[in-house]
């Protein structure tokens, strides 16, 4: 970071901006260092999606940003997550991907219930791999939601980004089981 001129190790370096969301908005540019929410310092970006997360629509978030060796502070309208998003969000924040589940996978996969969704790809080092979800399993249940196809569990992700943890169900052949995602 030291040819940004940011001498320090804590906050969140901002990568990336997209396009129309709140941050471009505010003017925050890649490149720039976010070291307070509010009034509250940010030591890495485990820290500040958990104080974003207390944000609620609407609301107004004052971020303190060093940009070129400057700290200024700029704010934005907290927003509900974009519905575009979520396929994204379920693949940066839990770690996996999914799809319908058929017929061909019940019986190819020995799985013993016909609703839920199969998981096609687990991201290395990702929290569903922490937790030991792997490609065929089917998430039956998130949170005390019955999924019953992909939108079903694409609905509660701007739910499962206010939260610290979410709550599965997996099944993996005739065998069920309950797992607790951290949400970083």
């Amino acid at each position: 970071a030291r040819h940004l001129r940011i001498d320090r190790s804590d906050g969140v370096l901002v990568s990336e901006i997209r396009s129309g969301s709140p941050s471009e908005t505010a003017g925050i540019q890649p490149g720039d260092l976010i070291i307070q929410v509010g009034n509250r310092e940010v030591l890495n970006t485990a820290d500040y999606r958990a104080m974003m997360r207390e944000y609620t629509p609407g609301d107004t978030v004052a971020l303190t940003v060093i940009r070129d060796g400057r700290e200024s502070v700029r704010t934005m309208q907290a927003v509900a997550v974009p519905v575009d998003r979520v396929k994204e969000l379920t693949w940066d924040l839990m770690g996996f991907q999914i799809r319908e589940l058929t017929r061909n996978d019940m019986r190819q996969n020995r799985i013993v219930v016909s609703e839920g969704v199969l998981v096609t790809h687990v991201r290395p080092g990702s929290p569903a791999e922490d937790v030991g979800i792997k490609p065929s399993d089917v998430i039956a249940r998130v949170n005390r939601v019955n999924v019953t196809k992909p939108d079903t569990l694409y609905d509660q992700i701007p739910y499962v980004v206010q939260q610290d943890a979410v709550v599965l169900v997996v099944v993996r052949g005739s065998n069920a089981y309950r797992v607790i995602l951290t949400i970083p």
